[in-house]
């Protein structure tokens, strides 16, 4: 799993994941982009299978739970990007803090737009969509914000 996160609200503008299962242990409203591919097997996006060991959460529960946190609008949008790429987003929230959660219908255990891995180990890299590029993109529109 890659991940950019967690972070400190009070140092840090936002946190990022690929395939997300840390927790910001902050309680300041702290922008948060998720990028996860369905067919992730390593931390899968329904969460860990029945008898695991493991505390994995379903993507949408995780992404709900933190829009909780950042004190946003009830409800979320669903918006198709491109042919395999959803991204649901959770808006008016204290002190802007967006949470935005991208969905990659095809994508692995991989970091989106980066260097290719063994496939049959960790699932397919999405090409054509670039994490790295899409989180700078997120934080430049969602700067941390002081808090209320």
């Amino acid at each position: 799993m890659q991940d950019a996160g967690p972070v400190r609200g009070d140092r840090d503008g936002g946190s990022g994941a690929a395939a997300a299962s840390t927790w910001c242990k902050s309680t300041q409203p702290v922008p948060m982009i998720g990028i996860h591919g369905l067919r992730d097997t390593v931390a899968p996006y329904h969460g860990a299978l029945p008898g695991s060991q493991r505390t994995l959460r379903h993507f949408y529960s995780f992404g709900a739970d933190w829009a909780r946190r950042n004190r946003c609008a009830p409800g979320s949008r669903d918006v198709e990007i491109r042919d395999g790429v959803t991204r649901r987003e959770y808006k008016q929230c204290a002190n802007d803090a967006t949470v935005a959660l991208y969905t990659l219908r095809d994508g692995g255990h991989t970091w989106p737009g980066g260097r290719e891995l063994p496939e049959w180990f960790v699932g397919k890299t999405i090409k054509d969509f670039d994490a790295t590029a899409e989180m700078w993109r997120f934080f430049e529109q969602h700067p941390q914000r002081g808090s209320n």
